[in-house]
């Protein structure tokens, strides 16, 4: 699986503007898989049904780093 396309098109647009910390999402299944290969830390938000918190920095350090 290409992750580096599929990332960049999908959440780092939603991450690269994100303040410091963790950041509410709406997830799909291949965004999930990526954060789990790469061993970013994300779980369940509940104040809402669909999104899942993700740390913003974890995925800023992955993009920059990769």
């Amino acid at each position: 699986m290409n992750y580096s396309c599929y990332i960049s098109k999908h959440l780092y647009e939603r991450v690269k503007s994100a303040k410091e910390g963790t950041i509410s999402l709406t997830l799909d299944q291949q965004e999930k898989d990526f954060l789990d290969f790469f061993k970013v830390q994300y779980r369940k938000d509940t104040s809402t049904e669909y999104n899942y918190l993700v740390n913003s920095n974890e995925l800023k350090t992955l993009f920059c780093n990769q």
